[in-house]
């Protein structure tokens, strides 16, 4: 199947190679603002949606079926392995984060809140955590702009990372 490069553009649905669609940007792209039709999502809880843009649909705490692909791509223990170096990270990068915008923090701390935002924002998405990748998403916007509500958006990622890392350690206890 052939894409129009004008489509591959402005469609974060598809994915730029073949046109297919990816779930990871669709995730993103429904937090945007179109209402997701994908009925296998937690939800997170209302500490999780504080960072996030008011009138957006919100993202999925977690997305089986993302984790599910990459099943199927590296089989059972290969994800097992990814997820659990996900929980390790995801709560190393809140952490480095939270520390960089504590208050009285300076640019250079805010700048690398933004690198560790957009590196978490990354591994989120791919392990199908679509409510922290939006979260991260929105801290590194936050800190690169030096918007005065990043503590804020911080705080909500540190929650939102305590509720994805519960709800994965129970997917790996199934």
């Amino acid at each position: 199947m052939t894409v129009p490069i004008s489509q591959k553009v402005t469609d974060p649905g598809r994915d730029s190679f073949d046109g297919r669609r990816n779930p990871a940007q669709a995730a993103l792209h429904d937090w945007r603002g179109t209402p997701s039709s994908s009925s296998n999502w937690l939800q997170p809880n209302r500490a999780c949606l504080e960072g996030l843009r008011p009138g957006m649909t919100p993202p999925s705490l977690f997305d089986r079926a993302i984790v599910d692909d990459l099943s199927e791509t590296i089989g059972a223990a290969g994800t097992r392995r990814v997820l659990a170096l996900f929980i390790r990270e995801s709560r190393a990068y809140a952490a480095t984060i939270a520390e960089a915008v504590k208050p009285g923090s300076d640019g250079a701390s805010h700048d690398r809140a933004r690198r560790v935002a957009h590196s978490l924002k990354s591994s989120a998405g791919q392990v199908g955590a679509m409510a922290l990748a939006a979260l991260a998403a929105a801290v590194e916007l936050a800190a690169g702009d030096g918007a005065p509500d990043l503590a804020q958006k911080a705080a909500a990622l540190q929650n939102c990372a305590e509720d994805t890392v519960a709800a994965l350690n129970e997917f790996l206890s199934e």
